[in-house]
């Protein structure tokens, strides 16, 4: 019994992280660029990577279920980093640019072909490799807003120049 007992107590615990990692309370109290920033910092303690969070601190209000939105697109991008990138060094930047809000990620990664990652996504080769799938759908929930997603990167020749992705979010969408 205490085994499973300790069984039980394990799975509340992950169950409560997990939640808490996929829909944190300071995303709804405090907004997006707090949550973000809590995220970025996170992601740095748990693997130990250097990190970097800037946000012109120009006000910006989206709707609730954008920010939700945005928030899971940023932290795909993020994992994706971490899992496939190699890189060492990660910044994260927000922008108020007009009428949309700039998130722009980049690494100092090996890069990859997003051209080959995003079409691989888009046929039916992605049930068997399901590679760039999460980008593709950052991608058509950006659009879907009236947004934009931005891939600059190539795949390493021995320099790092990394990857950078860019989301604009439209304060308004219709």
């Amino acid at each position: 019994f205490r085994e499973i007992r300790e069984m039980l107590t394990r799975a509340i615990q992950d169950t409560r992280s997990l939640t808490v990692e996929l829909s944190p309370p300071i995303l709804y109290e405090l907004g997006l660029i707090p949550a973000l920033e809590w995220l970025v910092e996170k992601m740095m303690t748990e693997h130990h990577l250097n990190f970097e969070f800037h946000d012109d601190k120009t006000p910006q209000v989206l709707e609730e279920e954008v920010n939700v939105m945005v928030f899971h697109a940023v932290r795909e991008i993020l994992i994706n980093t971490i899992k496939h990138a190699r890189a060492t060094f990660v910044s994260v930047k927000t922008v108020c640019n007009g009428n949309y809000l700039e998130i722009s990620v980049h690494d100092n990664g090996i890069g990859f072909d997003s051209v080959q990652v995003l079409d691989a996504a888009r046929s039916k080769t992605w049930s068997s490799s399901r590679t760039g799938f999460g980008l593709f759908n950052i991608r058509e929930r950006i659009s879907h807003i009236g947004g934009d997603t931005i891939i600059q990167s190539q795949i390493s020749d021995g320099n790092e120049n990394g990857t950078t992705i860019m989301l604009r979010i439209p304060f308004s969408h219709q």
